[in-house]
């Protein structure tokens, strides 16, 4: 009797509910993601990524190889890292550095480079974020984590998070070390540069305009050496000889008029100079 419930225990099918199916140990978790390495380690990869894709972009298989060290999982988890920060785009067909990661890369000091390595940091979602719910604060290791897992990070993954945030948010100038923590500066004092504007009309050439008709003088009239204007000629008050400059639109800086005025003269001839001098836009 034992013998046979051995044996009905041996041959007792395997669980095969519908809809459960056993994850495989060490996969893909889910979540937000977020850039699983250091902010040095990328710029390292970056700097190499510039020299490769100097002449062209490269496929995915060059990249990896050649730039990540490794043609696996772990390979295109740098890829990934790269991307939320700014430094590479394209397909895994062609890929290349972004004129962000160029522009590090060309810094000539690190006055020069660090709103850009700012800017390659506070590009990825997570990391933007959390710079906005702790900027001017302390803010912990624990802290940090609990606000990433809030953003949809996996909770496996929220302390390696918290950890790559804090060693990257140091060197960028973000935030400096205090007590069990880092302190973050104030939104107000990051500077990052204003690039945004050249890289939305990069490549992007405006027409000329044609004049409109009837603007043949319209060269004459503002066109002097330079872009300087060629004022009109000066008229003339045929009642007093004297010399007044052609009407030109008033600008800010017409807001005072000194007027010397000659006891000598008679009231009409003082009357009709106030309006000429209304009428040319002087008073």
């Amino acid at each position: 009797m034992a013998d046979a419930d051995k044996t009905d225990k041996a041959e007792k099918p395997a669980d095969s509910t519908p809809g459960k199916r056993k994850i495989p140990k060490g996969g893909r978790k889910g979540g937000t993601i977020f850039p699983r390495m250091m902010l040095k380690q990328a710029l390292e990869y970056s700097r190499k990524l510039v020299s490769k894709t100097a002449v062209a972009p490269q496929p995915e298989a060059t990249i990896l190889a050649g730039v990540f060290n490794n043609a696996g999982t772990e390979g295109k988890i740098r890829v990934s890292a790269l991307k939320q920060l700014g430094l590479i785009e394209g397909t895994p067909a062609a890929y290349k550095a972004t004129q962000l990661a160029r522009d590090i890369e060309a810094a000539a000091d690190e006055t020069e480079k660090q709103p850009l390595v700012r800017r390659a940091m506070l590009t990825s979602k997570v990391y933007s974020q959390l710079f906005d719910t702790y900027q001017g604060d302390q803010a912990t290791k624990g802290k940090i984590r609990g606000r990433a897992q809030q953003l949809g990070v996996h909770p496996d993954l929220s302390d390696k998070c918290a950890e790559f945030f804090m060693t990257s948010a140091v060197p960028a100038g973000l935030a400096a070390s205090e007590d069990d923590g880092i302190r973050l500066i104030s939104a107000t004092d990051v500077a990052l540069p204003v690039i945004a504007e050249s890289e939305a009309l990069e490549g992007e050439e405006s027409e000329p305009q044609e004049p409109n008709p009837g603007d043949e003088g319209a060269a004459t009239a503002g066109g002097g050496a330079g872009g300087e204007e060629t004022p009109p000629p000066a008229e003339s008050d045929s009642t007093s000889g004297v010399k007044l400059p052609a009407p030109r639109p008033r600008t800010a800086a017409d807001v005072t008029v000194n007027l010397t005025v000659d006891s000598s003269l008679d009231g009409d001839k003082l009357a009709k100079q106030l309006d000429l001098l209304r009428r040319y836009g002087l008073i």
